[in-house]
């Protein structure tokens, strides 16, 4: 059996897809307090990839975060089977951050006019309920951070069990930007 010490369990525990190894790792480099979750994720041919979270115990009453790619539809799937698996391991919180959610058109969606068309299948809202669907942490419900949405309506379209937070990145930008510019021209 293995012993676990307090010291063991991280204050931010941070899991991501393959896709997103490199800004993970970003993360975790400039903040102490976040460390990388490991999941195995194989590749299998003409099969469902294989997920395992490895070292399960460091979730139970971590905060643990999901690093998303909702570019590629493909790995939606497997990212969703990670997010449902994550809450049942016991973490005190759990949110998952989205530097982009996936959206139609305002047109698309029915819009500003409501001219969506009868039968039009509209996968922003399907994401959404799946998303809702993913089980509570200790502490309550899911939270999911979206950056720069394009759609404000799509808040609403998360059920009660998950809290939409939209965060803006253009003040990160802006300040980056003034950083550049204050490096060159004293440099």
């Amino acid at each position: 059996m293995n012993m676990i010490s307090v010291h063991d369990i991280p204050k931010v525990l941070l899991f991501h897809p393959p896709s997103m190894s490199d800004l993970a790792e970003r993360i975790a480099k400039r903040s102490p307090a976040v460390q990388l979750g490991k999941l195995r994720w194989e590749r299998r041919q003409g099969e469902l990839d294989h997920m395992e979270v490895l070292e399960p115990y460091k979730v139970k009453g971590s905060i643990v975060m999901f690093l998303t790619d909702f570019d590629t539809p493909s790995s939606i799937i497997q990212q969703f089977s990670i997010m449902t698996k994550l809450p049942r391991l016991g973490p005190a919180v759990f949110k998952i951050l989205s530097p982009c959610f996936p959206s139609l058109t305002l047109r698309g969606e029915g819009g500003e006019k409501g001219s969506g068309k009868k039968g039009e299948v509209y996968t922003t809202t399907t994401l959404a309920r799946l998303i809702s669907s993913i089980p509570k942490a200790k502490s309550g419900p899911t939270e999911i951070v979206i950056w720069d949405i394009h759609h404000l309506q799509e808040r609403f379209y998360f059920e009660d069990d998950v809290i939409a937070r939209l965060e803006n990145s253009m003040e990160l930008l802006v300040a980056r930007l003034d950083e550049e510019v204050d490096r060159n021209m004293y440099s």
